[in-house]
């Protein structure tokens, strides 16, 4: 059976449980597995590049963002902004009276990037970051992650079931699938970084 869309994937999971009493609680499954796998696939289809003018201590990230791969200003000579903490950057400020300058350091608070020192002028800033992966629904049918790699959804989908389920002896079986599937998407990544794949960002602003 082809998955490739939303409703194939819960026809399968309705497949594999083999119980007819699990309509309703498949798609929580299928969201749990979802947001699984946002926090442990870093593949180059998640990255996306967002560029910004910035004159304030605080920006809003892009609504997708996850995890920053790098940033930097772009005013005259390019420069890389360094990664602190929100505990960091209030001694920075508190130890330089938090006079305004060209920014060189960065910290994710919230939803939010906080540059130091704050921008005394207005800088170009440009990031690349891993973006969300879309999420499925009946309105949005697919993406790129299930046409790519269905079994990572399948039995990530499988494995989040298994507290519904409790004592069922293929929750092992699912669970090493899944980390096959896992391991195959990270081990195809380092062979495309190592020769030398480059990655296609798509253009957008912050917010």
């Amino acid at each position: 059976m082809a998955i490739d869309n939303y409703g194939q994937l819960k026809s399968a999971l309705a497949d594999w449980l083999m119980r007819d009493d699990l309509t309703s609680v498949i798609p929580t499954f299928v969201t749990l597995a979802h947001k699984s796998l946002n926090r442990q696939v870093r593949v180059r289809q998640m990255m996306k590049r967002a560029v910004a003018e910035v004159d304030s201590q605080f920006s809003v990230l892009p609504a997708d963002f996850l995890e920053m791969r790098n940033i930097q200003l772009n005013n005259s000579v390019p420069s890389p902004l360094q990664h602190i903490t929100a505990e960091q950057m209030d001694e920075y400020r508190y130890a330089n009276n938090n006079v305004a300058g060209r920014p060189g350091y960065y910290a994710i608070v919230g939803e939010s990037i906080e540059l130091y020192p704050t921008p005394n002028a207005a800088y170009n800033m440009e990031m690349a970051y891993y973006s969300k992966i879309p999420a499925l629904s009946d309105d949005s049918s697919s993406n790129w992650l299930l046409l790519k790699a269905p079994d990572a959804y399948l039995y990530g989908a499988l494995v989040q079931a298994a507290p519904y389920l409790k004592e069922d002896e293929r929750i092992q079986v699912w669970s090493m699938l899944h980390e096959k599937a896992l391991t195959e998407l990270r081990d195809e990544e380092e062979r495309a970084r190592y020769m030398g794949t480059t990655p296609k960002f798509k253009g957008r602003t912050f917010g």
